[in-house]
């Protein structure tokens, strides 16, 4: 069984797009899939209910995190090849961070971490967050650049988050 744990370092990055697309193509491939997404907001049921929708996967229940966490990732992880975890949006806050550090070592997921291209964008959060989160991250993952932005990222962002 695979599990990833979508995270960001702020609200509004992309999370849940990324899970869908990503449970989308899981499931093009016939991969069992369940879906969990933590409690935080008003948000929580519209994005669950949008990946259900667009993805077919099995959606469980809105958790807390670590205890509650824990047990329906052990449940939906019995049932499906492929777990997906859509975690905290605040890992630029040092409580985000240690709640989505609990949060990996409880499920034993690899983290995808998300950060939003601004116009003042810089790596160095992205990469200090991967990296206290290690070694539980997959790989990391700048949202929304711009096209003409697209050398910009291949030649200086590419090669500062490869630290991540």
């Amino acid at each position: 069984m695979t599990g990833v744990y979508v995270c960001s370092l702020q609200p509004g990055a992309g999370k849940t797009a990324l899970a869908a697309g990503l449970a989308r193509k899981m499931q093009s491939r016939q991969v069992g899939l369940g879906y969990l997404r933590l409690a935080d907001g008003d948000q929580v049921n519209a994005d669950a209910l949008f990946l259900s929708k667009a993805t077919g996967a099995e959606v469980g229940p809105i958790v807390g995190a670590n205890g509650t966490l824990r047990q329906a990732y052990q449940g939906m992880a019995q049932r499906h090849q492929m777990v997906i975890v859509e975690g905290e949006g605040n890992l630029e806050q040092a409580s985000g961070l240690d709640a989505c550090r609990r949060s990996l070592e409880a499920t034993g997921a690899q983290a995808i971490v998300i950060a939003r291209y601004t116009p003042s964008f810089s790596a160095a959060p992205l990469v200090a967050a991967s990296q206290k989160l290690s070694p539980h991250v997959a790989g990391v993952v700048v949202n929304a650049i711009p096209q003409a932005k697209a050398q910009w990222a291949q030649s200086t962002l590419g090669p500062e988050l490869r630290q991540a």
